[in-house]
């Protein structure tokens, strides 16, 4: 995906951290909602934690973490939980790609309902919408 997309929607969503570092900001984004695997666990200057707890005190020693809007807290904490299920199972999940026509669908049904916040929820949603055909299982 489009790294400079990711960061502007990441600060969308309400991630800031004490420099707004976009490195630290897209890792957080694709560790909070996507992947953890070692192809993605890789800091700026080449560095690869053992862990996913390693990674995360790393970049937090990068930039730390100063916010994270609540309304997505609970879609990260599914991700890592689903993920983690994932590789008990030995499966390499990618929960943004899995997620997507799911998010997408609940994003228009949120704008036709009018929803508080219709508008604001779906900007950084919205480049989805338009994209590579939507499949959801």
């Amino acid at each position: 995906g489009d790294r400079t997309a990711a960061v502007a929607h990441a600060r969308e969503l309400g991630f800031r951290t004490r420099r707004n570092d976009p490195e630290v900001l897209f890792r957080l984004a694709q560790l909070s909602f996507d992947r953890d695997d070692a192809e993605s666990m890789v800091l700026p200057d080449g560095t690869a934690p053992a862990n996913v707890q390693v990674y995360f005190e790393a970049l937090g020693a990068l930039d730390p973490l100063v916010h994270m809007s609540p309304e997505v807290v609970m879609a990260a904490r599914s991700s890592f939980l689903l993920r983690g299920l994932g590789t008990h199972f030995g499966l390499a999940l990618r929960v943004a790609k899995r997620w997507r026509g799911l998010a997408v669908a609940a994003v228009r049904q949120h704008e036709a309902s009018g929803g508080a916040h219709a508008v604001a929820f779906s900007e950084p949603f919205r480049a989805l919408a338009g994209t590579a055909p939507v499949r959801t299982w």
